[in-house]
C-alpha cells in the first residue's frame, strides 16, 4: 500500500471509501497489472470497523463493527489467509432480561414460549404481506396489537429488546421485515458471540498491508462524473481523479454528499437521497464490583444488550451495552445508579468509552438498518454503468449491515473487473 498518491491522477480503477469493502475490493485486485487509486475522506482505514486501545481496560476494544456470525463463511476465510484467529465472548453466570416487569432471571425463550414467538412472526409476516405499502416496524406492533394474535407483553417486549440492540433506531423509522429475522436467531439473543483477536482493526492492519494500491487518505469525494468512456471522480481538495472504471464503497448515509451524473446511479438513486436509519450507541465499561459474567437483554432499562467480556487483571470487569442513539444514555453517575438499582448493588463504573458514528462525518451512521422499502430494493439494485459498482455491507441483499456483506460486496466488485461480461469481452 502506497499512501502517496503518485503525480499522475488517473488510475484504471478508483475506489471511494477505505472501509472493509473497499479494502476488500482493492485486495482482489492486488494481483493484476490494474492501477487503483483508493480514496478515503478519514485519517485512516477501516471505516466502521476501528479498534482502539483502551488503557482504562489495558487492551483494544471494537468501537464499530465486532462480532460474527457462523454464516459468514468469506470473512472466516479470509481471517484463515490472514493468520488472524477468532474468541468467543465468555461463558454467563447471570443471565438478565428487563422487561416491563422489571428485571428478570432468564436466558432463552422456553420451548412454549417459542411457539408464542413464532405465532407472532406468523402474525407479522402476514400483515406485512397485506400490506398495499412498506409499513415500519412500529406499525406492524399496534397492527398486531388489534388482532386476536396479539403478542403477549413478554413475546412483544422480547421483540423490542432485539430490535434495540440491532437496528438501535426508532421503530417509526425501521421496515417491518427487520422484524422478521430467524426465529432461532430471536430466541437467542447470543447468536453473536464470536468476535476478532485482536479486535477488527487487526483485519483492517492486514488487508492495509497486504493492498498494492495507491491510497490517498484524507481525500472527500465531493462528485463523480461521466464522459467520453472515462469516470471523474473530483474531490474537496480540488483534486481530479479519472479512471474506466469505479467502485463506491463510502457508507450510504454519506454518499448524498456527492454529486453523480445522471443516470449514474440507476436504481440506488432512492436509497442515497434516503439513507439508511441504523443510529444505535455503543459504550464500553470498566465496572467494579460486579459478581460474575453476565448479560442483560431489555426492552427496558439503559441498554437493549449489556454484557460483560472480560474480567480484567485487577478484578474489574469489561463490559459492552448497546442501545438506540435516540434514548441518549445516561450520565455516567446515573447510569451507575440504575445500574445498581436494576442489576448489581455493588457496581462502580470506573471508566467509560465510545465513538458516536452517528456525528461522525466519515460514517453519518452504525451498521444499515433499512428504512420501510429499503429491504425489498437491496435485491434488484443496478447502477447505471456498468463500469460503476456500489458495494459495501450497507447494500448488500445477502448479508445487509453486516461484516460479511461488506468483505463480499467488494470481493464481488474486484471479481467483475477481472472476468467482465462475456458482451464487453468480446467488444474489446
Amino acid at each position: 500500500m502506497r499512501t502517496t498518491p503518485a503525480p499522475d491522477t488517473s488510475a484504471d480503477v478508483i475506489i471511494i471509501g477505505g472501509g472493509l469493502a473497499g479494502l476488500s475490493a482493492a485486495d482482489g485486485l492486488r494481483d493484476s497489472d490494474l492501477r487503483v487509486t483508493l480514496l478515503e475522506s478519514a485519517d485512516r482505514l477501516g471505516g466502521r470497523t476501528y479498534g482502539q486501545h483502551w488503557d482504562a481496560a489495558d487492551r483494544a476494544v471494537d468501537m464499530g463493527g465486532t462480532w460474527l456470525l457462523p454464516s459468514f463463511a468469506q470473512t472466516f476465510a479470509l481471517l484463515s489467509e490472514l493468520g488472524i484467529s477468532t474468541v468467543e465472548s465468555p461463558d454467563v453466570v447471570h443471565w438478565l432480561t428487563h422487561f416491563r416487569t422489571g428485571p428478570a432471571v432468564q436466558r432463552e425463550l422456553t420451548t412454549t414460549q417459542l411457539g408464542e414467538l413464532t405465532a407472532a412472526l406468523d402474525s407479522f409476516a402476514a400483515i406485512t404481506e397485506a400490506a398495499t405499502e412498506p409499513l415500519t416496524a412500529e406499525a406492524v406492533f399496534q397492527a398486531a396489537a388489534a388482532t386476536d394474535r396479539a403478542p403477549s407483553p413478554l413475546i412483544e417486549d422480547w421483540q423490542r429488546a432485539m430490535q434495540r440492540y440491532l437496528a438501535g433506531a426508532p421503530l417509526d423509522a425501521v421496515d417491518a421485515g427487520h422484524l422478521l429475522l430467524d426465529v432461532a436467531d430471536i430466541a437467542d439473543p447470543e447468536h453473536y458471540h464470536t468476535q476478532v483477536s485482536g479486535t477488527t482493526q487487526a483485519l483492517v492492519d492486514a488487508l492495509s498491508a497486504r493492498v498494492t494500491a495507491t491510497v490517498a487518505l484524507g481525500t472527500r469525494v465531493t462528485a463523480v462524473r461521466h464522459d467520453r468512456g472515462e469516470f471523474r471522480v473530483e474531490t474537496a481538495d480540488g483534486g481530479v481523479y479519472s479512471a474506466a472504471r469505479v467502485i463506491v464503497a463510502a457508507p450510504l448515509n454519506c454518499l448524498a454528499d456527492i454529486e453523480f451524473d445522471d443516470k449514474l446511479l440507476g436504481s440506488f438513486a432512492p436509497l442515497l437521497a434516503d439513507g439508511h436509519a441504523g443510529a444505535s450507541h455503543k459504550d464500553w465499561l470498566v465496572i467494579d464490583g460486579i459478581p460474575a459474567h453476565f448479560r442483560v437483554f431489555a426492552s427496558h432499562g439503559p441498554y437493549g444488550y449489556f454484557r460483560s467480556e472480560a474480567i480484567l487483571a485487577d478484578g474489574g470487569t469489561l463490559c459492552v451495552g448497546l442501545t438506540p442513539s435516540a434514548e441518549l444514555p445516561l450520565l455516567t453517575e446515573a447510569l451507575e445508579q440504575t445500574i445498581r438499582e436494576h442489576y448489581f448493588p455493588g457496581a462502580t463504573i470506573r471508566a467509560r468509552l465510545s465513538h458516536d458514528w452517528n456525528a461522525d462525518p466519515h460514517a453519518r451512521g452504525t451498521w444499515f438498518v433499512p428504512r420501510p422499502g429499503q429491504y425489498a430494493a437491496l435485491p434488484e439494485l443496478t447502477t447505471g454503468h456498468p463500469q460503476l459498482w456500489i458495494v459495501g455491507g450497507d447494500v448488500d441483499a445477502a448479508f445487509p449491515g453486516m461484516i460479511e456483506g461488506a468483505v463480499l460486496s467488494g470481493q464481488r466488485a474486484a471479481a467483475a473487473i477481472h472476468q467482465p461480461p462475456a458482451a464487453e469481452r468480446a467488444t474489446r
